[in-house]
């Protein structure tokens, strides 16, 4: 009787409990019930010290952990600049990891464009400074070509009246009548030398200056032109003047001998001189637009 007893009041314990399993089902719905267990499991992390599994965290159960961002999405979001939120469950810090690798990657692409863009704008600027040194070179104003053919010429005239004194006897006349028909013929002959010097970029820096070499070959050039002219004058102002007292060509060719010595170092350091001075030069376009 006991056993009957005690087996009956099993039955009626397990058929309590479906009722009440019944009765809770038909009280709350599923999502009231999935609720309470996502409360029940928090109270249960924080009563064992764990702060969160999964999604379940203990500042609200319907709140996802906010750092990891599934994979494929945020390196998207990452390449695009835009901003990523990160979620829960799928693993943070293997998801962190990988985000921080992709940023990286993205980094060292920067970097490498960068490096890129900035050898492309070294070789634009090379080009384009080798264009404009070809197609343009310092010249030369016709003022500055005029004052300094008139400024050899006063130089020059001093030592060509000295050698025409010294070889004519101390003659004064015959000297300054030397001296003024090479300062008339003789200047107009130097500027036209000079402008056609000026044409010539051969000895000439880009900034205009004259090495002592080109400096050299204009003298040189010059001398034989006004050895030919000093020679020719002076045989005919002296033979005019100087009556037999002195022999004209062998007057005339001491002359003209003692300028070539002296005038053609002088005119080297005269055009080095020239060459210092800024004033007078313009950039010029070789194709005919000017600057």
């Amino acid at each position: 009787g006991t056993c009957a007893k005690e087996n009956l009041q099993g039955n009626l314990a397990k058929e309590t409990r479906k009722v009440s399993l019944a009765a809770l089902l038909d009280r709350y719905n599923g999502r009231e019930i999935m609720l309470a267990v996502r409360r029940t499991m928090a109270l249960l992390l924080a009563i064992s010290g764990i702060k969160s599994v999964g999604s379940f965290s203990l500042s609200s159960p319907r709140v996802r952990h906010p750092f990891v961002v599934p994979r494929a999405t945020s390196t998207r979001k990452i390449a695009r600049g835009e901003r990523v939120v990160l979620r829960s469950g799928d693993g943070s810090a293997s998801a962190i990891q990988s985000h921080k690798e992709a940023i990286a990657r993205l980094e060292n692409e920067l970097l490498l464009q960068k490096a890129a863009l900035a050898r492309a704008q070294e070789a634009l600027a090379s080009v384009a400074t080798s264009k404009k040194a070809a197609a343009s070179k310092m010249v030369e104003t016709p003022m500055r070509s005029l004052v300094k053919a008139l400024g050899w010429r006063l130089t020059a005239g001093l030592v060509t009246f000295s050698t025409s004194f010294y070889f004519t006897g101390g003659d004064w006349a015959v000297a300054g009548a030397i001296v003024g028909s090479d300062f008339l013929s003789k200047s107009g002959t130097m500027y036209v030398g000079e402008r056609l010097f000026n044409k010539v970029q051969i000895g000439r820096s880009s900034s205009g200056r004259d090495n002592p070499l080109r400096s050299v070959a204009k003298a040189l050039i010059w001398r034989l032109f006004a050895f030919v002219q000093t020679l020719v004058v002076s045989s005919i102002i002296i033979a005019k003047t100087g009556g037999g007292s002195v022999n004209a060509a062998g007057a005339a060719a001491k002359i003209a001998g003692m300028d070539s010595i002296v005038k053609t170092c002088l005119m080297v350091v005269y055009d080095q001189i020239w060459s210092r001075i800024n004033w007078g030069r313009e950039l010029e376009n070789v194709g005919g637009d000017g600057i």
